[in-house]
């Protein structure tokens, strides 16, 4: 018998009626035929939940004549698939391929196993199931009963080509690596790759080149490690070590990242301890990952230093965590937060002005100008006092309500030959302990 070829059995056993309609009274009369594969129909509405989610995305991202396209494209792309799976099944069927019920259920948790979750209450979905199986047990017995040699044919290919399995063992090398360390010459390195091609050339013995290079590698790390070692870490270090690190910076980092997180929207919970946070970036964050942090990512840690030491489960949430350097990154590469209007409560004068914060690697800069184009440091130093006290500006009315007007005009005052890091207009307001005592 011939073998079972899915294209053959396509033109000859289905028949595409896109134009044809049902009997009366057969479906609903929006319903119509759009394929016949031997004695079974496809009907639209099957075609259209066939295709109902990339359909749905195909909306999204197109407009006009190419959401047209696209559409005809996804029709006739599911509509093919669909022929070929009821072909398939039909021949399984013809066959004798039968699915028990038990298979289904064990395939059901697998999928469980997987994460996906099918509903065992559905007889659509464990239909769909049972095809799936089918149709792979079909597959099986077409494809692999064909690649699947007998014990005679392997014990003939055998004999017909023994000479193929009594050749001696060998290993055959192909590279040397030469490498080029730190503070090497690119020009060196070659030339030394081009004398031992030479000597390959001359007959040397390619193991004995090979053992040469490794071990004049192995003398330039050994000299590498001896150098970065000379001075070893001892414990008398530590206190000198962490008197570097600045006292704040565990709580900065604290109100740095929890204030970043909230903004994006992650899930954050205090379960215990006196800095632990539990943080996920679940299904209602604004953002979909972050530099090296994907999309569902949770972490639980501490912003102390000491008590992350304490609790070996907890992470440390400081530099060079992915969470924390994955906020760093989002808003360095972003324009979020560098365009801004707030206002706060300062002395005891209303004002408006203009503020520029410049950075400098790791050194920033805040400079302060209010709306007459006076300097304001006495501004700059609050604004860079910990914890800013700013706040949306309210609806009380101000002096000045031509905002872009201003900032241009400001703008144009401020140092031309360096570029601001940030920018914010902002509304000064007597602090309300000044307007109490008055």
């Amino acid at each position: 018998m011939p073998a079972f070829t899915l294209q053959k059995a396509v033109a000859a056993m289905a028949v595409v009626g896109l134009s044809c309609g049902l009997p009366a009274g057969a479906a609903d009369i929006r319903d119509r035929i759009v394929a016949v594969v031997n004695t079974e129909i496809i009907a639209l509405s099957e075609l259209e939940e066939e295709v109902a989610e990339i359909t749905l995305e195909a909306h999204k991202r197109f407009r006009g004549a190419e959401l047209d396209q696209r559409l005809r494209q996804i029709d006739f792309m599911g509509l093919n698939r669909m022929i070929e799976r009821k072909l398939q099944l039909q021949i399984a069927k013809r066959r004798g391929i039968k699915i028990s019920d038990e298979e289904v259920k064990d395939a059901v948790a697998r999928l469980r196993r997987t994460g996906e979750a099918p509903n065992e209450n559905d007889p659509r979905e464990l239909g769909l199931i049972r095809d799936q199986l089918t149709t792979m047990r079909l597959v099986n017995q077409q494809v692999r009963s064909g690649l699947l040699a007998s014990d005679e044919e392997v014990l003939r290919f055998y004999q017909q080509h023994k000479d193929r399995f009594m050749l001696p063992p060998e290993v055959r090398i192909s590279q040397i690596l030469i490498a080029l360390n730190p503070g090497s010459e690119l020009l060196a390195v070659r030339e030394k790759a081009q004398q031992v091609f030479a000597l390959l050339k001359k007959g040397e013995r390619f193991e004995e080149l090979v053992s040469a290079a490794h071990a004049a590698r192995t003398r330039i790390r050994e000299a590498a490690y001896q150098q970065l070692h000379r001075d070893t870490y001892r414990s008398e270090m530590a206190a000198g070590i962490l008197a570097r690190v600045p006292g704040e910076l565990d709580a900065l980092n604290e109100e740095v990242v929890v204030t970043a997180c909230i903004g994006l929207g992650f899930t954050i919970e205090r379960p215990r301890g006196r800095r632990i946070f539990a943080i996920e970036l679940g299904s209602g964050a604004l953002v979909d990952s972050l530099p090296g942090v994907p999309g569902g990512s949770s972490y639980v840690g501490s912003f102390d230093r000491e008590e992350a030491l304490e609790e070996e489960t907890l992470d440390f949430f400081a530099s060079g965590h992915p969470l924390v350097e994955g906020i760093f990154a989002h808003y360095e590469d972003s324009a979020l937060g560098r365009v801004a209007r707030f206002e706060i409560e300062i002395g005891q004068e209303r004002g408006e002005g203009l503020v520029a914060v410049y950075k400098d690697g790791p050194v920033f800069e805040v400079v302060a100008v209010d709306s007459a184009g006076r300097t304001r440091p006495d501004w700059a130093a609050v604004i860079r006092r910990r914890p800013l006290g700013a706040r949306p500006v309210t609806n009380e009315p101000v002096e000045t309500s031509d905002w872009t007007g201003m900032v241009r005009r400001l703008g144009a005052q401020l140092d031309p030959a360096r570029r601001p890091h940030a920018l914010a207009a902002i509304v000064v307001r007597p602090l309300l302990s000044v307007l109490a005592a008055r």
